[in-house]
């Protein structure tokens, strides 16, 4: 059985976490690239389901943006 110190310990790292989930969300709804949202949605959920590991919470809030396509893919993407 866990003592005191460790159940007050487990219950901030859970409020932690997900204040830390709200503001993962919070910026990958303002971000234009429309997939970091289902990003995010789909990570909160298998971070749920996986025992809160902190790298789902830390990949969601990884941001990227998608490059420009080329005029052929015989050419580089745009930066």
């Amino acid at each position: 059985m866990p003592d005191r110190a460790e159940v007050i310990e487990r219950l901030l790292d859970d409020r932690a976490c997900h204040q830390d989930w709200d503001a993962v969300v919070g910026r990958a709804v303002l971000e234009e690239e429309e997939h970091n949202p289902e990003l995010a949605y789909v990570l909160r959920r298998v971070w749920e389901r996986s025992g809160h590991r902190s790298i789902n919470r830390v990949a969601a809030s990884q941001f990227t943006t998608t490059p420009e396509l080329p005029h052929s893919f015989e050419e580089p993407p745009i930066a």
